[in-house]
């Protein structure tokens, strides 16, 4: 079947900056047609793209450009427009994997500079063949327990602040954190941090917000007031911690240095002097201890952002410039769907593009990479939404995530980034955690045809498959903030089993998108037969924001 991208849709890659969007040789109106000069990027050409599964590769032919010059990719659905974007330097193809059975995609490919980007170029749609049992059905899933990925590790299984020495350690222990983000000098919250056992991160920057901050000002000194007396400070605080026996797994070297309240207005930021004071940090860190780990630069998400004080293509660039070898790099990961770049799948798209281009600098390594804050404000409480996070988190190979603290950061009473209430009740997103905490033994591949349902799912040792899906439909609008309202949808869960099961039976839960959950709901337990390999089970009019639990063991 022919597949027509209207301009309508393709107007969702002719974002500000492209010049014009060519469609089956078919050249849609410019954009902008003074934007590309003689010096400007070349439009590759001989476009295509094949797929293998659900992996699709696409390929061209890259003119000689500009000294600077990438090459940027958008996958594209006819319905929904650009779903992703993913880039590369250097290249001539590019692997794009975990894409959604049952769709068709098309890919435009364009140069891009930092000032200027082609005409971008499509290839010819390609189709991804529906997921055997979930083939006509949306609301699906597909867990395939014959297929390891390697052990659990939950890595979404992180906290920012939010914690204190009055927080109910079995709460925080059902849960069991692997990492925190706590602020440095803050002596209670670290303690706390460290006796749940997760990997610590002290961020230095509200430190300094701390220690600087004056009611005339209204906001922090900006560190290069005065190298001297900020690289001395940093040096101090590194001290004391290692004296106190606190000193963390990393240093975090700045919050969101996009964030204004941040630096003095009267020493406003500009990118060499935010750049610079990474610098200073990392080395005043290394010089009170040479193997003490430093984590950077904790942005939210942004590749190429000119405005900004710093992004990851420049932070990198002068990362290697200065041999500043960070023990792992950062971003945050704030989103609540408005756009393809803000949703949780977007993080494999952020990831790909970030490690391909640490390729040019072969000196920094293959540092890990931690998202030290995700999920938005009106998404981080919901269980769908979190259960999309710790699927694409896990499959896109991060370390580390810390859930975002948008609800009681710094309220002792208000713990676990609002998933505990200040009354000591707990919620449907604290529940969650919980169930992803429980998931043990060897994680398995799970897929879907629709990105607005996706699980996450292990084998057990006792051979019981465990999954967690959730859906997450309701903030894909811009403007939508409630992030609630879906219709209910039942939910097919579709496991390809070991050999040798002849019927399984089935119990678990229900986390409903409500706010105050004291515990979840219980699912009837039930009996399904194995038919080919394949138990179909399914969760009836699962809420939008909503997630189950399921336990499958062989009968």
């Amino acid at each position: 079947m022919a597949i027509r991208f209207s301009a309508r849709t393709i107007a969702g890659v002719t974002t500000a900056g492209l010049a014009n969007v060519i469609v089956g040789g078919a050249l849609l109106a410019p954009a902008d047609a003074g934007l590309l000069g003689p010096s400007g990027p070349v439009a590759p050409t001989s476009t295509q793209a094949t797929v293998n599964g659900t992996t699709a590769t696409v390929r061209w032919t890259t003119p000689t450009e500009p000294s600077g010059a990438w090459i940027t990719v958008d996958a594209i659905e006819p319905a929904r427009g650009v779903v992703g974007t993913r880039a590369c330097f250097g290249c001539t193809s590019l692997a794009w994997d975990g894409l959604r059975g049952g769709q068709t995609y098309a890919f435009a490919v364009r140069a891009t500079t930092t000032s200027a980007q082609s005409t971008a170029i499509t290839t010819a749609p390609v189709s991804v063949a529906e997921i055997g049992a979930c083939a006509g059905s949306a609301t699906c899933v597909s867990i395939d327990a014959t297929q390891s990925l390697g052990a659990v590790a939950h890595p979404a299984s992180g906290f920012l602040h939010s914690i204190s020495q009055s927080t109910p350690p079995a709460l925080i222990a059902a849960v069991h954190p692997t990492s925190w983000r706590v602020q440095a000098s803050n002596v209670a919250q670290i303690a706390a941090a460290d006796a749940s056992g997760a990997v610590v991160q002290q961020v230095l920057s509200d430190a300094w917000w701390g220690h600087t901050y004056t009611a005339a000002r209204g906001t922090a000194a900006s560190p290069w007031s005065s190298w001297l007396t900020y690289s001395s400070w940093v040096q101090y605080t590194v001290r004391a911690a290692e004296a106190a026996g606190q000193a963390p797994a990393y240093w975090d070297i700045q919050n969101e240095p996009e964030t204004k309240p941040y630096y003095d207005p009267a020493a406003p930021a500009t990118p060499s002097l935010v750049l610079q004071q990474y610098l200073t940090a990392y080395n005043a860190i290394k010089s009170v201890d040479a193997n003490a780990k430093v984590v950077a630069p904790s942005i939210d998400w942004a590749f190429n952002q000119p405005g900004w004080p710093v992004d990851l293509r420049r932070f990198i660039d002068y990362a290697a410039a200065n041999n500043m070898k960070v023990d792992a790099l950062s971003w945050h990961e704030n989103g609540d769907g408005d756009g393809p770049a803000t949703r949780p799948e977007a993080i494999a798209d952020h990831v790909a593009t970030v490690r391909q281009y640490l390729t040019r600098y072969p000196a920094l390594g293959n540092p890990p990479i931690i998202i030290n804050e995700y999920a938005g404000a009106s998404s981080a409480l919901k269980p769908g939404w979190l259960v999309s996070y710790f699927a694409s988190i896990g499959s896109a190979g991060v370390q580390a995530a810390d859930h975002s603290c948008f609800h009681g950061c710094f309220d002792a009473d208000d713990v676990l980034d609002g998933t505990i209430t200040p009354s000591g009740a707990t919620t449907e997103a604290y529940w969650t955690y919980v169930r992803y905490a429980d998931l043990s033994g060897q994680r398995v591949r799970t897929g879907a045809a629709d990105d607005h349902v996706n699980a996450v799912a292990a084998v057990a040792g006792d051979g019981s498959v465990h999954v967690l899906v959730g859906r997450d439909d309701a903030c894909v609008a811009a403007g939508n903030g409630s992030c609630g309202g879906g219709t209910p949808a039942d939910t097919k869960v579709v496991i390809t089993v070991p050999a040798g099961w002849t019927s399984a039976q089935v119990s678990g839960a229900v986390l409903p998108d409500d706010l105050l959950l004291t515990d979840p709901t219980p699912l009837a337990s039930s009996v399904v037969p194995v038919v080919g390999g394949i138990a179909t089970i399914t969760v009836p009019a699962l809420d939008d924001g909503g997630a189950a639990s399921l336990v499958v063991r062989p009968v």
